[in-house]
């Protein structure tokens, strides 16, 4: 592996970028090889966050505050700047810098803003992607990697529980299921709900299957809501999958979605208010040059309760082994049940590039709320598929 100071000190002679001989002079004391930002890392701040211990030296998007969002938008361009510079691993490392390097020697920095889609990778916001903009993607790399623990199969819990978006009822069943890494698949289990408003934990009655602990190769199981719930304040609750049997976040978690838990008669219940995106329809050129951008209009339907403001799209090509095509943020007012048209683009289309500079047909699958940073009451209906064709 390079060091990247040696890889910035190269870009800076070459390209005369104008970084300034502190900034060389700072991270050449650093190698950023071994540094590792992956979800290990977005967990460990999610709950320093919780309990307010990260200062705001870690205020990641510059909003005078510390707080979900920050998570929310590393969580994102770690998917996002992995997708576009390294191997998919969706971890920033060494690769992701030495992958930035060869864009930035290779291209002028209009070109290279053209290619990569604008100002996702004006990393130090100076209306420019240059070689400071490593220096700044390094940066990120060694600050955010706040706890060891990634490996090439790293571990996880994903719950997913039959109640979520829902207002419970006492004395009904519902499934709680969760899907493991296999370095966690024979771990024991502790199951807790969670009272949303004060984190209080209210341990689930049980957690034995058939005499024995609940271990993750069960899967699931099926909890019926215990009748002290009607003594519990109504609000909102996760349910908590853990392999800590002293019911703390670690050393691996999953928590479902948030679900409601009322005191309504059954004739009461209703659904909890959420969104619900769509894509009802794609539009473009069926046919694309080599030099061309492509822009599409897709049409967004909202057939929830809350409106929304901003969401992401995503295009990868389902032909080609899912690579990634175009990633976008759209700052748009969608009104709970209404459609509206919105614009997705552009990716050029490069014959000199290392991207979609290959003739052919693009199978592309777009996705709306690609990484779920919105609560829906429905996320099977986020897709849609589209074709288009690329020519010399």
């Amino acid at each position: 592996m390079k060091k990247v100071s040696l890889i910035i000190l190269t870009l800076a002679i070459l390209m005369g970028s104008g970084v300034s001989n502190i900034a060389l002079a700072q991270i050449s004391e650093h190698d950023v090889n071994g540094h590792i930002v992956d979800q290990n890392d977005i967990l460990y701040m999610t709950e320093q966050i919780k309990h307010n211990r990260l200062s705001n030296d870690y205020d990641y998007n510059n909003d005078g505050s510390v707080d979900d969002n920050d998570v929310s938008d590393l969580k994102y361009d770690i998917f996002f700047l992995d997708a576009m510079l390294g191997e998919k691993n969706r971890v920033l490392d060494q690769e992701d810098v030495e992958g930035y390097s060869k864009l930035i020697l290779q291209f002028d920095p209009e070109l290279l803003s053209q290619i990569l889609g604008g100002s996702k990778f004006d990393l130090n916001q100076d209306n420019e992607i240059n070689v400071s903009d490593i220096v700044a993607l390094v940066n990120i790399t060694i600050k955010y990697d706040l706890v060891d623990g990634y490996e090439a199969n790293k571990s996880y819990i994903k719950v997913r529980f039959s109640g979520d978006n829902k207002v419970l009822k006492v004395g009904e069943s519902y499934k709680i299921s969760w899907k493991a890494s296999k370095d966690l698949q024979d771990s024991m289990l502790a199951l807790d709900v969670i009272y949303l408003t004060t984190n209080a934990v209210i341990n689930i009655d049980t957690i034995h299957s058939n005499g024995s602990p609940y271990n993750l190769s069960d899967r699931g199981f099926l909890w019926t809501v215990p009748e002290y719930f009607n003594e519990l304040p109504e609000g909102k609750f996760k349910i908590r999958v853990s392999t800590n049997p002293n019911r703390e976040n670690g050393p691996a978690f999953g928590e479902s979605k948030p679900f409601a838990i009322s005191h309504l008669s059954d004739s009461e219940v209703s659904e909890v208010s959420y969104s619900d995106l769509s894509i009802k329809s794609v539009r473009s050129k069926s046919v694309y040059k080599l030099g061309d951008s492509v822009y599409f209009r897709v049409l967004v339907t909202n057939t929830g309760d809350q409106d929304i403001n901003s969401f992401r799209l995503k295009a990868v090509k389902s032909n080609s082994n899912d690579e990634h095509f175009l990633t976008r943020t759209i700052n748009k007012n969608i009104p709970a049940g209404k459609s509206r048209w919105v614009t997705f683009g552009s990716s050029l289309l490069d014959p000199n590039g290392n991207q979609h500079n290959i003739t052919g047909i693009y199978n592309l699958l777009i996705t709306i709320d690609p990484f779920n940073e919105i609560q829906e009451s429905n996320e099977d209906n986020n897709y849609f598929k589209h074709t288009i064709k690329v020519i010399k």
